[in-house]
């Protein structure tokens, strides 16, 4: 639907990261940030992840009036509420 989608990898603190990059799986899910809420880790890579891709948008001039939209949606229990 031309949504740009950005896959939050949460609860990140309780794998080995270096191991699941390696993983060929994840090579289908890009762009992905590695995120732990109990760590405070990946949240500055996320908000620029965010910038990045918005400034894309606009420059394109698919942004209407600039305005950007996020929504953060998964499965019950995920750490959505933590993430934002």
């Amino acid at each position: 639907m031309g949504k740009k989608l950005i896959y939050i990898i949460n609860k990140s603190d309780l794998v080995d990261k270096n191991k699941l990059r390696e993983n060929p799986e994840l090579a289908h899910i890009y762009p992905y940030i590695f995120f732990s809420a109990n760590f405070r880790q990946g949240a500055r890579d996320l908000r620029n992840k965010i910038k990045i891709e918005a400034k894309k948008i606009i420059k394109q001039g698919l942004g209407f009036e600039k305005i950007i939209n996020v929504a953060v949606i998964g499965y019950p229990n995920t750490g959505k509420s933590s993430l934002i």
